[in-house]
């Protein structure tokens, strides 16, 4: 399988997870998957020069619904001109099905290639990391009205890489946030790496859970009262550690 991904840093592990679930599996010695063909700046016909006689597929991992900004020609003319799609997400799946559109589910996966993060002195109580929304940052607000004077807490923008891993080693507590109130869809993009490496992760409910029972869900008028819990119980070193068998054992059993 060959492998493109268009934003390395924002799906540089989807890659390696990919590698590693399909890399050396002879079924996709032929295949091109693409990952970013949101924002590539041309469309299926160069892949198609670009590797004669390679089966394409194109990976979906943005969030679509009805008015969504990825819902539009570019994306129609991938779609229509790929050999396959991956959806990361029942609700995209549903929503491709809808209008007529085949994709297989291939939602995020435990692997165990990607457990690396070097053990850290927890001194982080709480990591937000991602693009600011008005709604994140309405949340947000609340929550560091309430801690500001109890825990430590890093919220940041543009976290990738190495130096993200190492804000990830530090966290007690690693916080979800939908991006929006319409369609939200579960952030497996953003939480599976912490998940596989042993990080307490909080988020709020989606309309489906891939994680299980390795995360801690809660609605969001009550995200700040759990995150309190969490910390003040100490809650999470359990959930973190035990996380990774959870999501594990989860993602066999789909």
């Amino acid at each position: 399988m060959i492998i493109i991904s268009l934003n390395d840093l924002v799906f540089g592990d989807i890659s390696r997870m990919l590698d590693a679930v399909y890399g050396s599996d002879p079924a996709y010695a032929d295949t091109v998957l693409i990952m970013g063909y949101n924002v590539a700046p041309y469309g299926p016909q160069k892949l198609r020069k670009d590797y004669p006689g390679k089966r394409i597929i194109v990976y979906q991992l943005e969030q679509l619904f009805d008015g969504s900004k990825w819902v539009n020609k570019h994306a129609a003319a991938w779609f229509k001109g790929c050999d396959e799609i991956w959806e990361y997400d029942l609700s995209n799946l549903d929503w491709l099905r809808r209008h007529g559109i085949k994709a297989t589910y291939r939602p995020m996966v435990y692997t165990e290639a990607l457990r690396e993060l070097p053990a850290a002195e927890r001194d982080i109580d709480v990591l937000f990391y991602g693009f600011p929304t008005p709604r994140r940052t309405r949340i947000m607000s609340e929550w560091m009205a309430v801690s500001w004077d109890k825990y430590t807490t890093v919220w940041s923008t543009g976290l990738t890489g190495e130096k993200l891993r190492g804000y990830l080693a530090r966290a007690k507590v690693v916080l979800n946030i939908h991006a929006f109130d319409k369609d939200c869809r579960q952030e497996q993009v953003r939480m599976f790496y912490p998940v596989i490496n042993g990080c307490c992760v909080v988020s709020e409910k989606s309309p489906h859970n891939e994680f299980g029972k390795s995360i801690v869900v809660a609605d969001t008028r009550k995200i700040c009262p759990t995150i309190n819990h969490v910390l003040k119980n100490g809650l999470w070193e359990q959930v973190g550690k035990d996380a990774p068998g959870i999501y594990k054992s989860h993602c066999e059993g789909r």
